[in-house]
């Protein structure tokens, strides 16, 4: 203030905090001011005119902000999601680069984001009429995304969230999508492989009906009798023999059918099960900051990630099979250490008390060659096919050297497999129980790994709730 009446300075701001309680029990007020100095009019200091605001509220909402838009920028780190930010007005505040992706904001297409920028949320025709903002509440859509003049044709699944401040009023909206084209399409081109399956069931049994017709009226011949009587014989051997064929063909390709069938509408649904677990939690854990319950669903995304990267794994495998090959790559390791490896990792899916991991290894070195990774294909199929018809007792992984070979096996004390089940336990696409998660490839697989090593697989069971053994045997030589 001397310095203003020297007239040595014009202005200055000032910014202090105030404490309006008491100093055990304080309460902080922040206050920004102007002071500016008057001259008269031979220019000498004539008076300051202060200005002293209460920016206490407008400083906590900027915090506020900050702190949501850090939670924002943390969460559109998470890759295979696309999303975006809009003020409560509707308008677009930011959006990462999935989102961008999605809606074709590209350097090639300026005008692409120039409309997603300009345009409020609830004009787009994907909201109009589905999500006002007198709505507080969170909403799932499935929509088709058509915009020809941006090359946008898809069909997504958004998910709205609406966040609240302190008083109970929309201060946001967080929006994440999930791009289901392919899932449509598959669902659209197994209708129409259906389609085709019952038109050609259709001409199978229109081809029958001619045998059926042809077997009655042909390959006739006279033949005759001891009694020295002719009588008419009817040669229906080739006949009978194509008839007999046609049949076991037709057999197949309606089982064929059934199974792949049944295959593709399992996998859609064990593809989309982990995708809406990882999108739906994703979308919680920035309104739960510490809570308790932040841990669980954090390993709840985890476990669903783990089984979708299964799942995929078992896809491509099964492609592997279609084509009748399976890659093999023998090296030389210490099999004892590396069966210490698999089983830290595989005791992990052991997640109930009443259910314990039994690990044997006889051995402290044991060096051979073999395909590691083929064999900890196999040994992780058989744990995680023990853990979920187990629901207690104990799960026991081990293996030995016998038979000039490497004999490994799992045991289990679950619910067993009936005797009529277990020749078909390995073909493609079966699965004893429907209601568990699986593709029934896993096992499929199992097998044709067991057959490029030159090895054998099978299971021991005594029949249902008695428990099963699972086994693979591969040729190998001991080295140590």
């Amino acid at each position: 203030m001397k310095r203003l009446t020297d007239g040595r300075e014009r202005q200055f701001v000032l910014n202090k905090l105030f404490n309006s309680a008491t100093d055990g029990d304080p309460h902080w007020l922040s206050f920004h001011g102007h002071a500016i100095l008057e001259l008269d009019n031979e220019g000498h200091p004539a008076y300051v005119v202060n200005a002293i605001h209460d920016v206490t509220h407008d400083l906590e909402e900027n915090k506020a902000e900050r702190e949501l838009v850090k939670k924002y920028e943390q969460l559109s780190n998470i890759p295979f999601i696309a999303m975006s930010f809009y003020d409560k007005g509707g308008w677009l505040i930011d959006l990462n680069d999935n989102m961008r992706q999605l809606c074709g904001m590209t350097d090639e297409h300026p005008e692409n984001k120039r409309f997603w920028e300009t345009v409020c949320m609830f004009d787009v025709p994907l909201f109009r009429n589905i999500y006002s903002p007198d709505s507080r509440n969170d909403m799932l859509i499935c929509q088709h995304m058509e915009y020809p003049e941006m090359g946008i044709d898809r069909y997504i699944e958004f998910f709205i969230l609406p966040l609240f401040n302190s008083e109970g009023e929309i201060c946001n909206y967080f929006i994440t999508t999930l791009d289901i084209t392919d899932d449509r399409n598959r669902d659209r081109d197994r209708h129409l492989h259906n389609k085709e399956m019952q038109a050609i069931k259709t001409d199978i049994e229109r081809k029958k009906q001619t045998l059926a017709f042809l077997l009655k009226h042909s390959n006739r011949h006279l033949e005759q009798d001891d009694d020295g009587r002719m009588r008419i014989v009817v040669d229906n051997t080739k006949l009978e023999e194509a008839r007999r064929q046609l049949q076991a063909v037709t057999t197949l390709a309606e089982e064929s059918v059934r199974l792949k069938s049944g295959f593709m509408a399992s996998m859609t649904h064990e593809l989309r099960t982990p995708l809406n677990a990882i999108v739906g939690f994703t979308g919680v854990l920035d309104t739960l900051d510490d809570n308790p319950e932040r841990g669980e669903y954090v390993r709840i995304i985890r476990n669903s990630s783990d089984m979708l990267q299964r799942l995929i794994n078992d896809i491509i495998e099964a492609s592997s099979i279609s084509g009748g090959t399976l890659t093999v790559k023998p090296e030389t390791i210490d099999f004892a250490t590396a069966f210490d490896d698999i089983c830290l990792t595989l005791q992990q899916r052991v997640q109930s008390k009443e259910l314990k991991f039994i690990k044997e290894n006889p051995y402290d070195t044991f060096v051979n060659t073999l395909d590691f990774e083929r064999i900890q294909q196999v040994l992780t199929n058989f744990v995680t096919n023990a853990v979920k018809f187990t629901e207690q007792g104990h799960v026991r992984l081990g293996y030995r050297y016998e038979k000039h070979g490497m004999y490994l096996y799992c045991e289990d004390t679950g619910i067993g497999i009936p005797k009529d089940k277990q020749k078909i336990i390995f073909d493609r696409f079966v699965k004893l129980n429907e209601f568990v998660q699986g593709t029934g490839m896993g096992l499929a697989i199992c097998k044709l790994i067991a057959e490029s090593c030159g090895g054998d697989i099978g299971v021991i069971s005594a029949g249902e709730n008695r428990g099963s053994t699972f086994w693979l045997w591969i040729p190998c030589e001991n080295h140590a």
